[in-house]
């Protein structure tokens, strides 16, 4: 599964390292820079999963950029996950760490 998604070459730019995921047991981030490519992601994803996903526990956030001439959109589809819409949040908590929109770069 994780071969599957890091294989796709999709993912953000972090401090010079290309990342599009971060895992640890069960739980999971995907990164990437524009919508279509997550949700590209999250087919890849279904496609190579065989077992039921819990679309309740899944959100998506999208990260506000500090160069407003960089954003070519304030809205976005909501994303699908095996027939599921995903819910959007302004934040998370994973692995205890609260993760925001406030700022960043992707």
């Amino acid at each position: 599964m994780i071969a599957s998604i890091t294989g796709l070459k999709y993912g953000c730019n972090i401090g010079g390292t290309f990342i599009n995921i971060l895992m640890y047991a069960n739980d999971m981030v995907l990164l990437a820079p524009l919508w279509n490519t997550l949700q590209s992601m999250l087919n890849n994803l279904a496609h190579s999963l065989n077992m039921t996903v819990n679309t309740k526990k899944i959100v998506c956030m999208v990260v506000n950029l500090t160069s407003r001439h960089k954003i070519v959109c304030k809205s976005f589809p909501e994303f699908k996950l095996a027939g599921h819409n995903l819910h959007f949040v302004a934040h998370f908590k994973y692995l205890g760490h609260i993760i925001d929109n406030c700022s960043g770069q992707c």
